[in-house]
């Protein structure tokens, strides 16, 4: 069986495991739920809204921030979870992000947004798909990709050389970027 199409996902999970890869991209077997996927899912959400809801461009008092990150993360945290367990977790997870984030200096370019290049294989042209959450254009002219869980635990500018995902955005950023310079 051949893929139909590759992430930057499936394909950083095949560096680490081909036959988790086979087994998911391949024969499709079901994903398995874990908590911590599903704690992840609910915060990515959170980071989303904010961004896309444009609360970032607002100069908010700590109390509001607090209000509406507690408003979204209620409402994206029940969609995947059905007890308390890790709400408080989660919650501070997405304070914390909030907390950390320095919006000096970039323009959003665009959250969420579901795309592709070709990559050239042995048995044709085959869809690289990729979504980054969130593409930002910075006063200088670099474009700076960001992955709303890097951001939540950094990783070192070395680590994310080593990994497929951050290549990938790039690579897709440069695609959709050519005047950017590129960096790193």
């Amino acid at each position: 069986m051949e893929p139909k199409s590759l992430s930057a996902s499936s394909s950083a999970v095949f560096e680490l495991c081909p036959a988790r890869f086979k087994a998911e991209n391949l024969n499709r077997s079901p994903d398995i739920d874990n908590d911590a996927a599903s704690l992840g899912t609910a915060c990515h959400e959170v980071c989303e809204l904010w961004v896309a809801d444009g609360h970032y461009l607002l100069n908010l008092a700590q109390s509001d921030i607090e209000r509406i990150i507690g408003e979204l993360y209620e409402a994206a945290y029940w969609k995947v979870m059905a007890d308390r367990e890790r709400y408080d977790e989660g919650l501070a997870l997405c304070m914390k992000w909030v907390e950390r984030q320095d919006w000096t200096g970039r323009t959003v370019l665009t959250t969420e947004v579901k795309k592709y290049f070709e990559v050239p294989t042995s048995i044709g042209p085959i869809p690289f798909n990729y979504i980054m959450d969130r593409m930002d254009r910075m006063d200088d002219g670099d474009i700076e990709v960001v992955d709303y869980k890097t951001v939540m635990a950094p990783v070192q500018p070395d680590d994310l050389k080593k990994r497929i995902q951050p290549r990938a955005y790039a690579l897709a950023a440069q695609i959709e970027h050519p005047d950017a310079q590129a960096s790193g």
